[in-house]
C-alpha cells in the first residue's frame, strides 16, 4: 500500500459508444493500485456511467494532464471524450457532515480543472439523453439527482462545477478543525478548536443553517496562541431587532 496513490472517480454519460465527462474527482488513499472498473447500474435508463480506479501519483498526474488536451483518452476497455479542461488556481474547501456538498468532508486543498464550455456540454448531454420537451426536463432532473448521490455535489445549485474535475489534497499545512455545539446553550453556542500542534493564526467563518434560517454566520480570528473560538447564535438578536425596530 502507498499513501501517494489516488482514488479517482468519474461520472459520465454514454454518447456514440464513448463517455462524456459530467464530473470527476480524486483523493489520496493508502489502498493498493487497482485498474479502472465500472460500477454496476441496475437502471441504465439515463446511460449514467460511474467509473473508478486507484492510480499511482504519477498515473494520476498524467491523467490530469490528458484532461487538458484535445485527444480522446483511452481507459482500459472504454474511451473518455476529451473534455479539454482548463486548470485553475487551487482553493480551500471544507464541507461538514451535515452539509454533504463535497465528495469528501474534511478540510482540503482543491486543484480544479474546469470545463469552460458549459453550453456545449449541456447540448451534448441533451443529445445523449435523446428526449425532448417535458421528458427531457424530467430526465435532466433525475440525472442531477443521481450525480448528487454519487459525489455529493448539487449541480442545480453549483452549476459552475458541472463537467469539471477536482483533485483533493490535504497537505501538512492544513489541519482539521473540531466543531462542537455546547449542549447547555440549547444550540446557541458553537466551539471551534484546532489541533495543539497547529501554530499559525486562522480566519474562521462559522456558518450554520436550520432549513433556510441562518443561526450562525460570523467570522473571527483564531490567533496562533489560542486553542479555540466560541461563536454565539445571531438569530435571537436578529429576531429582537425585527420586533423592536432597533
Amino acid at each position: 500500500m502507498g499513501a501517494d496513490n489516488r482514488f479517482v472517480k468519474l461520472l459520465t454519460i454514454s454518447i456514440d459508444k464513448r463517455e462524456l465527462l459530467l464530473y470527476g474527482f480524486s483523493v489520496s488513499t493508502e489502498q493498493e493500485i487497482r485498474p479502472w472498473k465500472k460500477k454496476k447500474n441496475k437502471s441504465n435508463k439515463l446511460k449514467l456511467g460511474v467509473y473508478f480506479a486507484i492510480l499511482s501519483s504519477e498515473e494520476a498526474k498524467h491523467f490530469e494532464q490528458c484532461l487538458t488536451e484535445t485527444e480522446d483518452i483511452p481507459l482500459k476497455d472504454w474511451t473518455l471524450i476529451a473534455p479539454i479542461l482548463t486548470t485553475r488556481n487551487p482553493v480551500l474547501s471544507y464541507s461538514n457532515s451535515w452539509e454533504k456538498s463535497e465528495p469528501i468532508s474534511r478540510l482540503s486543498c482543491v486543484y480544479e480543472f474546469w470545463n469552460t464550455q458549459k453550453e456545449v456540454l449541456i447540448q451534448k448531454v441533451h443529445a445523449g439523453l435523446g428526449t425532448l420537451g417535458k421528458q427531457l426536463y424530467l430526465d435532466m432532473q433525475e440525472l442531477l439527482a443521481q450525480l448528487r448521490v454519487e459525489c455529493g455535489v448539487d449541480f442545480s445549485k453549483n452549476g459552475s462545477r458541472f463537467g469539471n474535475y477536482e483533485s483533493y489534497d490535504c497537505p501538512a499545512l492544513i489541519c482539521d478543525l473540531k466543531v462542537n455545539c455546547i449542549k447547555e446553550s440549547e444550540g446557541k453556542q458553537i466551539v471551534v478548536q484546532k489541533p495543539t500542534e497547529w501554530n499559525r493564526s486562522l480566519i474562521v467563518n462559522c456558518i450554520a443553517k436550520n432549513q433556510e434560517r441562518y443561526l450562525f454566520n460570523q467570522i473571527q480570528v483564531l490567533r496562533s496562541e489560542d486553542f479555540e473560538l466560541r461563536f454565539r447564535s445571531v438569530y435571537k438578536e436578529l429576531h429582537a431587532d425585527r420586533e423592536t425596530g432597533c
